[in-house]
């Protein structure tokens, strides 16, 4: 799926769902050090591609993450090999490890926490559930923009409801 050989996602829907299958072994990533982190990539367009996931590896311990649909969420283990050629599609995608802008500054920093937020406005999106690594007060957070991933950094957004792990 999502044209990466070894990519399986596993969807889930609610925080409590998501917290009780990934909270564990989110929370044992703190203290560790955010070795590297690949994005899906248009080489077409030299543009962040959102629907794949993001897989970040703490020194040897790798996570993907990925959105899709409304509220589903997607975090597997160790399934992606980035150095595996992706398979053929009617896009040009490849998996980019390097140059990613503001997600370069968290390479080679330790992890103070993870958290899971919780889209707390009265909207479509109410209860999508994001995830936060916090570096010490500036963090990533991957969330669901509308069957797409996307990334933030810094804090995160006060419309959260904040679920530290």
């Amino acid at each position: 799926m999502y044209y990466i050989p070894g990519y399986h996602p596993k969807w889930l829907v609610g925080r409590e769902r998501i917290q009780a299958v990934h909270g564990e072994r989110l929370a044992a990533l703190a203290g560790r050090r955010l070795s590297r982190v690949w994005l899906l990539w248009n080489l077409k367009s030299d543009a962040y591609f959102g629907d794949g996931p993001v897989i970040m590896d703490f020194e040897g311990v790798r996570v993907e993450i990925c959105h899709q649909r409304i509220n589903w969420l997607s975090i597997t283990w160790g399934g992606i090999d980035p150095a595996q050629p992706l398979e053929p599609s009617s896009f040009r995608l490849g998996l980019r490890g390097d140059n990613l802008g503001e997600m370069d500054r968290f390479v080679g920093q330790v992890v103070a926490g993870v958290e899971l937020l919780e889209w707390i406005p009265d909207d479509a999106s109410r209860g999508n559930v994001a995830v936060h690594i916090d570096f010490g007060g500036d963090g990533i957070t991957i969330y669901n923009r509308i069957d797409s991933t996307e990334m933030s950094f810094g804090v995160p957004d006060s419309r959260y409801d904040r679920h530290r792990l």
